[in-house]
């Protein structure tokens, strides 16, 4: 049982690229319409850090692409019988090897039965700091677009990049939600250890 409760700030940064494309929208990065900031799905936050653990930190992890042989992708049910054949067997080698169901949780199909742990890392959708612009990029690919004819492929993609107006803005609106969360924060781990200096706290 959690018996603390605490918050993160999560930050990273990207430039002309798609953090996040949309599959049902020709993969186009997610964009509310009303503030012009980038979003990005929890699930996209999620496997950032799975990727950094996995490639840059040398950890094992349960929700990775495996290929076997003939190129095909193993699925969720051969993934887990890589960490044994009984639901007990599974639950424990999964724990105690992959360090992404131990943050985030996840469930993991068996053949007649599931697994489900509830992991004590948990994201809402992520927002970029700064409003952002769509870009579409187009391009030709190396090969041609078929045997014996002369034009090449074309290819085109999505980025996003900063919006021209902001370039010389301040970083003013990073500094405010900072102070925000430092606070809520603060003040989060004051009330779990009930300290006397509770209510000598002033904010500006």
């Amino acid at each position: 049982m959690i018996m603390n409760r605490s918050e993160i700030i999560f930050l990273y940064d990207i430039a002309d690229n798609n953090p996040n494309g949309d599959p049902l929208d020709s993969n186009k990065p997610r964009i509310d319409e009303e503030t012009g900031e980038n979003i990005v799905t929890d699930a996209r936050l999620k496997r950032t850090i799975r990727d950094y653990l996995h490639d840059y930190k040398g950890e094992e992890i349960f929700v990775r692409e495996i290929r076997d042989k003939e190129g095909k992708v193993q699925d969720a049910k051969k993934r887990a019988s890589d960490f044994g054949k009984t639901k007990e067997e599974v639950s424990k080698n999964v724990l105690e090897n992959c360090i992404d169901v131990r943050l985030f949780g996840g469930t993991i199909p068996l053949n007649k039965d599931s697994v489900t742990f509830t992991g004590p890392v948990q994201f809402n959708l992520g927002r970029s700091l700064h409003k952002v612009d769509l870009k579409r990029i187009k391009g030709t690919g190396a090969f041609a677009s078929g045997e014996g004819k002369a034009n090449k492929t074309f290819r085109e993609e999505y980025i996003l990049s900063l919006r021209q107006s902001q370039e010389e803005e301040s970083n003013q609106p990073f500094l405010n939600f900072m102070v925000r969360q430092l606070k809520k924060s603060l003040l989060l781990e004051v009330r779990a250890y009930n300290c006397d200096m509770q209510d000598d706290l002033i904010f500006w």
